[in-house]
């Protein structure tokens, strides 16, 4: 939703509380109390009021001179609800009286006219989605159940944007609730599930700026990648992901023969990808070493280890995560600031982190994630001994908006690259948004933090496959399986930069 610039600061204060009802962003539906009457007029005459109710958007006016109920319905209320009785049923009675005012709830307002006088606009969802309001005027997404479809795969996981197993399983209790099914697993054909407007993910809406390379499907490149300068290589600043104690996740068993440890398998990818990178010119920076895994395996160890160090000086063991994430960061942005001051271009250099999933099990297949803007941040400190006595170590990593916004566009593309690539080389990919700029934790947006504090403008972290999902698992212990992912990722970087017909640039 956009707001006119015209619009006076009074105004906009009062569309922040008006108008939690239009929006997608959970953080901004908390509002359960009413909230303030907010006053507009509207065709330089009439003065309304306008609030939120705790449920809905509704509008308080009161009647003109000599108006009765018949007039007042035909100027104020929508065709739908143009009535007596409409005007009975909100204001409880026949008479109107000048110093009374009546309630309307916004679904039986004439759009048109509201709209203008508020600066707003009606949400419009994509189908098969359609917009139906309650009985208390609160706005849902409304989708009937087709044949063999469950409420997990075809409602939670598809219109919410949810893959993890616990966000699904929760998020899919709560509507059982809201559409009172005692039994999942007894849903009828036709079945017509209520799913509340702040649920829904963001591509769902119309006019979404996801909208563009969200789908599976999207062909449009949003931002295409300058040439690279052919006086310098292509540098890949290489992460595999996890590693030391830090796992990862973890998956099967011993006894069926199909364990897997999500920081060995990205491992040997990632080895697979240097030989290749290194074949076709390009310079690879590794972030994480495992000095017994100087080449690639065939078959992946079915133990734990915790050998693996971060490649910084002096050098890490991987013994906590959460100190590993905040080093990757430090390292990613020294081999970054060290590059641009070789004068590689900017351009020259790319950022992929490697990783395995651990999602819903019905879901399979490889899935990318890119640093929407949105969820950046504008600096990045953190401070301790562990840090500061290495030489990666900078307090003072800024990003800026502008580049924040450029570097969405770029990551993305690339993440569409890889997508397309394994599609090519016959690897499964989500059947859902296989490019996404963020995830949900706990019911909130957010974004690897290796993501959100990289400086290098195309950054994007590539889950190959779900771990949790019998077929990607057992496909990936295969290392046939392992080199054509290493091929795909290889050949997505030569594919991003052919977007623009530019050749991979060799020295």
């Amino acid at each position: 939703m956009k707001m006119l610039k015209v619009m006076s600061k009074l105004l906009i204060q009062t569309l922040l509380g008006l108008l939690l009802w239009l929006l997608p962003d959970p953080e901004l539906l908390q509002a359960k109390k009413p909230g303030k009457w907010y006053q507009f007029v509207h065709q330089k005459k009439d003065r309304m009021q306008a609030r939120w109710n705790g449920k809905h958007l509704e509008i308080q006016l009161k009647p003109r001179k000599g108006e009765g109920g018949y007039s007042l319905a035909n100027r104020v209320l929508n065709k739908k609800h143009r009535s007596l009785k409409t005007v009975i049923r909100y204001s409880g009675r026949k008479k109107l009286l000048l110093d009374r005012p009546l309630r309307f709830p916004v679904k039986v307002v004439e759009w048109d006219w509201m709209s203008r006088e508020l600066r707003i606009s009606q949400p419009i969802l994509k189908k098969p989605l359609a917009l139906k309001y309650d009985a208390s005027g609160k706005a849902f997404a409304e989708y009937r159940l087709k044949k063999d479809e469950t409420i997990y795969s075809s409602v939670v996981i598809r219109f919410t944007g949810r893959i993890l197993h616990d966000e699904v399983d929760q998020m899919a209790k709560e509507l059982m609730k809201l559409n009172r099914i005692s039994n999942a697993r007894r849903i009828s054909k036709n079945q017509r599930i209520r799913i509340p407007l702040k649920w829904l993910a963001e591509e769902y809406y119309a006019g979404s700026e996801l909208e563009t390379s969200s789908s599976p499907n999207a062909k449009k490149v949003v931002a295409k990648p300058k040439k690279p300068n052919p006086f310098h290589k292509i540098h890949v600043i290489l992460d595999a992901g996890h590693g030391g104690r830090d796992t990862g996740a973890m998956a099967g068993s011993k006894k069926k023969g199909d364990r897997i440890y999500e920081d060995e398998v990205v491992y040997d990818i990632s080895q697979r990808m240097e030989g290749l990178l290194k074949k076709k010119g390009m310079v690879v920076h590794k972030t994480v070493i495992d000095p017994n895994q100087r080449k690639p395996v065939k078959k992946l160890r079915m133990r734990f280890d915790q050998d693996e160090y971060l490649n910084v000086t002096p050098r890490y063991t991987l013994r906590n995560a959460h100190t590993g994430v905040n080093m990757r960061v430090f390292l990613i942005n020294h081999l970054y600031h060290k590059l641009l001051k070789q004068k590689v271009p900017k351009e020259n250099i790319i950022f992929m982190s490697v990783h395995g999933d651990a999602l819903h099990s019905s879901l399979r297949g490889a899935m990318v994630y890119y640093p929407d803007s949105r969820f950046r941040k504008t600096r990045f400190r953190i401070k301790g001994r562990v840090y500061q006595k290495r030489r990666e170590y900078d307090s003072r990593l800024q990003f800026a908006k502008k580049e924040n916004r450029r570097s969405a566009e770029l990551s993305r593309s690339l993440g569409g690259s890889v997508i397309s690539s394994f599609r090519k080389y016959g690897l499964p990919t989500h059947r859902g948004r296989t490019v996404r700029g963020y995830f949900y934790r706990r019911g909130k947006k957010s974004l690897p933090a290796v993501l959100r504090y990289s400086k290098v403008p195309t950054s994007i972290l590539v889950e190959v496959a779900n771990l949790k999902n019998l077929k990607d698992r057992r496909s990936l212990l295969k290392s046939q399986t392992r080199q054509k992912m290493a091929e795909a990722l290889v050949h997505s970087i030569g594919q991003h930069y052919q977007q623009n017909e530019a050749l991979i640039a060799r020295r």
